[in-house]
């Protein structure tokens, strides 16, 4: 294994550790504190203008249009990076969301939906119903998704990318949809699955040299 890859492995098992971390300090209610200040914080700061601002933002990583944008991304690694990276993101984006579904039933923490509703719009086509909140899947899309075409499609405009899918992150706080640590925790899970496939990525440059 080259020190590349030894390099991005490692980053891998200490963004795992972190989410890891994380998921069970969430579990235990350690963090609720942190996360009614920080939320209620940012809520209250709020005006009509960016409840619609943070509304567009959110609705740009709902199951739809993630799904397209999802279809999208594989053909582009498919023709650019050859079949593996392709399915490898396609397995990473279904894997998360089974993650997603699988803590949002087994770590105990109730979203703020009730307490703040800033959303302008109606739910949409895809809309499940989940016991808790960790980690937030709108999060887990928006950084997958966006860090994936900020590095491999258009890393010349990687920050606009970065920056867009961290504004989904925060849109789900102030429209008091999410903790902070339910948008902390889909980042990491996010990042994890985006590194995985960098794997794949990179194993295929190598080969072509």
């Amino acid at each position: 294994m080259r020190p590349a890859e030894q390099k991005l492995w490692r980053r891998i098992a200490l963004a795992t550790a972190c989410f890891a971390a994380l998921t069970v300090t969430v579990h235990v209610r350690a963090l609720d504190r942190f996360d009614h200040v920080t939320t209620i914080w940012l809520n209250a700061h709020g005006n009509r203008l960016l409840d619609w601002m943070m509304s567009i933002a959110t609705a740009t990583a709902t199951p739809e249009l993630s799904l397209l944008m999802l279809a999208a991304l594989t053909v582009f690694l498919w023709r650019r990076f050859g079949w593996r990276p392709a399915v490898c993101l396609f397995a990473a984006f279904a894997g998360g969301i089974l993650l997603e579904v699988a803590f949002k039933n087994w770590v105990v923490q109730p979203g703020p939906s009730g307490m703040i509703e800033r959303y302008v719009f109606g739910p949409g086509m895809i809309h499940v119903s989940l016991p808790y909140a960790y980690p937030s899947g709108h999060a887990l899309r928006a950084v997958l998704l966006a860090g994936a075409i900020a590095l491999w499609v258009m890393p010349r405009a990687a920050a606009l990318w970065w920056t867009l899918g961290g504004l989904v992150g925060v849109s789900r706080l102030y429209l008091g949809h999410h903790w902070t640590t339910d948008v902390l925790g889909g980042t990491l899970l996010a990042a994890v699955l985006l590194m995985i496939v960098a794997t794949q990525i990179q194993s295929r440059a190598t080969a072509a040299r």
